[in-house]
């Protein structure tokens, strides 16, 4: 089944899937450009999904994709955003499913190249609780990292249920794109 494109916010995104990403993205306030350049790769050409600008200035790529890759489309994506990180220096984000807890994981280059691969990360969102503005990756069972530390919040861990957080998954999910509706952000 292909994907339905879909307009929002002047992008025409590929899937509503993304589309769905980009209003939790506007939710917590993280701008960003949908498929701002393509690549040449050694391991083919690539066009990133979105170029994610985080408070504080740090910048992430960020790949969308469904919950259940088969096996050699999993292998490529692994080689293509590997090869984006060595290209660019900036981490990628690989976003498999739905932005709602407990239906999506995020995989983190070059992070999960040395503990297993893309599909052996289980991290999800979070928020500092210093900060809100802080994007935190967890996964709870091994720990945590944050894009973008913009206060000493050491041995303060982030929050996966901050209300911010919970309100971004709720305008990503009940986002309607049909007849031209869009959610209000």
């Amino acid at each position: 089944m292909k994907p339905l494109e879909t307009y929002y916010r002047g992008y025409k995104f590929r899937s509503r899937l993304e589309a769905r990403w980009a209003v939790f993205f506007d939710v917590l306030g993280v701008k960003y450009r949908y498929e701002a350049e393509g690549f040449k790769l050694p391991s083919g050409a690539f066009l990133p999904d979105f170029l994610l600008y985080l408070p504080g200035k740090a910048k992430v790529w960020a790949e969308i994709k469904p919950p259940n890759m088969p096996g050699e489309k999993l292998n490529r994506l692994e080689r293509v955003v590997n090869d984006l990180y060595k290209e660019t220096g900036i981490k990628v984000l690989c976003i498999f499913g739905e932005p709602w807890p407990g239906e999506y994981n995020v995989a983190m280059v070059p992070d999960c190249l040395s503990h297993g691969g893309l599909k052996d990360q289980k991290y999800v969102f979070a928020l500092g609780r210093k900060h809100e503005a802080e994007l935190w990756l967890v996964d709870w069972d091994v720990g945590g990292v944050c894009l973008n530390p913009l206060v000493d919040d050491k041995g303060k861990y982030p929050l996966d249920n901050h209300p911010k957080l919970l309100k971004a998954y709720e305008k990503a999910r009940s986002s309607r794109f049909e007849y031209g509706e869009h959610p209000i952000v």
